[in-house]
């Protein structure tokens, strides 16, 4: 079965009143409507077309479907774009077990609006010819992770229901609809497109609890990263907990907080994830000098609105206990910063929510954001269907093209995605809710979903894959992670954006330290050395070597001050990739004799100087070139000669290349380190970029180059 990205069903409804955001205090009870992230269950029998993301199809023979019948008539009036079929849909038989009589030639869909959003949609092969037999249009269920389902609405042979031709996704919108539109909406399990107005608003926050109870029931996303769900229920884990956390509950009746050390009352506490914004005087932060006025009271006019936007959260949620960096690590303090950002793989891991203020640019503008007018579709964009019900009233739903579900890219372009520190935070967080300037996100380790309903597709893997390291028995597999997947996004969404020189300079000291929980984590299921961000195995560190940057090479983004050695990534501002997995691997040509790196007694933190020692076949560049000019290589010249500068230079004469393996069998394919004298360390080198060089079916033959063997120290 071909499931296609397609157009999105779409009715309208209205949610059940919902608390005010400091009622829960007083409140014993909660809504039924609460305890799912979808409407009510349908009654037995009756059949779903609900929005959702993360879908896993159902077989088509289950019995969770209806059917329309196409059938061979052509003959139909149009009026306001729509085929007399279209128009003459009657919902409650679409949703029934028998199904809607759909009476329209296939090979003739052309002028309605909805048959030719079908056809674009089917398969080619379906398009431009007649089915040989009746075609029936089905729509049936998919139950996702989350406790709703998805619609997929598909073309069948009409006398073999079992073999689908084509799945067409559908979700939600919202129309008008009267009392019993509603509860006609309700009873087909067809969830509403969100009219969002302000995310601050009691839906959304209804929404956001329905999320986290959901799962906190449903999911062991709970369950810290390393342990199993049973070990936790059995009490064999010690959970890390906070050094400092926000009190929200210390001042009974009163919207004031304070700041408790070593809380004895170990309650599910969640973590704020935002933007510092530019340094200033007035930032609000703990300090040594102002620690004791934290501990004994936080005033809630004092506080940015960031902040008190989280409380509200975590108040809703019924959440005690809140962690905000800027407050619960003292600022002016190194020793302190530097005990408490050892622990941000327990601070975040063992959080049960994170709130993620995506688009708030600092401390002063807020988690919630509020729009003038609700941000729905227009008319133009979607196609309308009138439904008669049997009383003979109405329901409107809407078939919405595919380009109005955007994927969740915009999670990656928001002011929060181009801090440092939040990739980590995302990566780690059990939980997180995600506030837009469009609407609320959630992301857990078990799914995604998006305050609209609509379905999206995502471009983060499923965000449980950093658990699966702890089941993978090949390592290899989990250092290719490390480069492939989480270097690269870090590099992506933040080192190229600091190329501002002052964001630069502000960045630089933290750049390694940023990544460092997460790190820590694959040092527990590795166990290998950690070098400037990069990972010895004793086998395969040369692969290490083999990253480039992928900005233009016109722009010169070495960091001004010492990060890290110029042989590691964290040595130039830019989005990085990296040329070979550790899985393709050949053989290596050159050998690693000694790596070092000094630090301040924390191997994932920053680090003030490194070098390795590579003893291997190395020639200059103009000794490579004579050789390819004069044919001495005695297969074949290079085919292809790929170089890629870490930064902008003029070549000087003293460049020479090592070559650090191969990647082919027959040694076609090779890796080589170019590399110019420092001009900081004499007898040293200093990286300056990765060459690759293809070449024909035959390979080089390595020994030509033994003669040249050389021992270097790069820095």
């Amino acid at each position: 079965m071909a499931e296609r990205e397609l157009p999105i069903l779409k009715a309208s409804s209205t949610g059940p009143p919902h608390l005010p955001p400091f009622e829960w205090e007083r409140q014993t009870h909660h809504h039924k409507y609460l305890s799912s992230l979808g409407p009510p269950a349908p009654p037995e029998g009756s059949h779903s077309a609900t929005g959702a993301s993360d879908v896993t199809t159902e077989d088509p023979t289950s019995g969770s479907s209806s059917v329309a019948r196409l059938r061979g008539n052509g003959q139909y009036k149009r009026a306001n774009d729509l085929c007399l079929a279209c128009r003459t849909i009657n919902i409650q038989e679409l949703f029934s077990q028998d199904g809607y009589m759909y009476t329209s030639s296939f090979d003739a869909l052309q002028g309605c609006k909805l048959c030719e959003l079908l056809r674009e949609m089917a398969p080619r092969k379906y398009r431009g010819n007649p089915p040989q037999a009746d075609l029936q249009l089905l729509i049936r269920r998919s139950q996702t992770s989350m406790g709703t389902t998805r619609a997929l609405l598909g073309l069948f042979d009409a006398e073999n229901q079992t073999i689908p031709r084509f799945d067409i996704s559908v979700g939600t919108l919202e129309a008008e609809a009267d009392f019993e539109a509603i509860e006609a909406i309700k009873r087909f399990q067809i969830p509403t497109f969100q009219a969002i107005e302000d995310t601050s608003s009691s839906k959304t926050l209804a929404i956001i609890r329905g999320w986290y109870e959901h799962c906190t029931v449903h999911h062991d996303c709970g369950v810290p990263i390393f342990e199993s769900a049973e070990s936790v229920q059995h009490a064999d884990v010690t959970v890390s907990y906070p050094t400092r956390l926000l009190d929200l509950c210390a001042f009974v009746g009163r919207l004031d907080v304070k700041l408790v050390e070593n809380p004895t009352v170990r309650l599910p506490y969640a973590t704020l994830s935002h933007c510092w914004g530019p340094p200033s005087d007035n930032m609000y932060r703990t300090t040594t000098a102002n620690l004791s006025d934290r501990k004994e009271r936080v005033l809630w006019t004092e506080l940015p609105k960031t902040f008190r936007d989280a409380i509200v959260v975590c108040r809703y949620l019924h959440i005690r206990f809140l962690w905000i960096d800027s407050i619960c690590i003292i600022q002016d303090s190194a020793s302190d910063w530097k005990h408490e950002s050892a622990t941000m793989a327990e601070v975040y891991g063992n959080s049960s929510l994170t709130i993620s203020a995506d688009w708030s640019k600092g401390p002063n503008f807020g988690c919630f954001h509020a729009h003038p007018q609700p941000l729905l579709p227009s008319h133009k964009q979607s196609i309308q269907i009138q439904g008669p019900l049997s009383s003979r009233n109405s329901i409107s739903l809407y078939f919405c093209p595919p380009k109005y579900s955007p994927n969740l890219e915009i999670l990656e372009q928001t002011t929060l995605s181009g801090r440092a520190w939040a990739v980590q935070e995302r990566l780690l967080s059990p939980r997180i809710v995600h506030f837009t300037k469009h609407q609320a996100f959630w992301e857990c380790r078990e799914c995604f979903a998006a305050e609209d309903l609509i379905p999206r597709k995502h471009t983060w893997p499923k965000p449980k894959f950093i658990r699966n390291i702890q089941i993978w028995h090949d390592k290899s597999l989990i250092v290719d992670m490390w480069y492939s997947w989480v270097l690269k996004k870090y590099t992506n969404t933040v080192l190229t954006m600091a190329t501002d020189s002052k964001l630069t300079l502000n960045f630089a000291a933290g750049r390694l330290v940023a990544i460092s929980a997460v790190a820590r984590l694959f040092y527990r299921r590795l166990n290998f050395r950690y070098l400037a961000g990069l990972w010895d195995d004793g086998q395969n560190f040369l692969r290490a070597l083999a990253w480039y940057r992928v900005v233009p090479e016109d722009e010169n983004l070495r960091s001004l001050t010492y990060i890290a050695p110029s042989w590691s990534w964290a040595s130039v501002n830019s989005h990085v990739l990296w040329s070979a997995k550790t899985a393709t691997f050949n053989r290596n040509i050159s050998v690693v004799e000694d790596v070092q790196v000094i630090h301040d007694n924390d191997p994932f933190g920053q680090v003030s100087s490194g070098e390795i020692r590579i003893r291997g076949p190395c020639v200059d560049v103009h000794t490579l070139r004579d050789l390819a000019d004069s044919g001495k290589f005695p297969r074949a010249s290079p085919r292809k000669v790929t170089i890629r500068l870490d930064y902008s230079s003029v070549e000087p004469p003293q460049f020479e290349l090592i070559v650090l393996f191969s990647t082919s069998w027959l040694d076609t394919v090779f890796y080589l380190l170019l590399v110019a004298p420092s001009e900081n360390r004499p007898c040293c080198y200093e990286r300056r970029g990765l060459v690759e060089m293809e070449f024909g079916e035959r390979g080089l033959d390595v020994a030509t180059l033994v003669s040249h063997m050389k021992t270097l120290i790069v820095v």
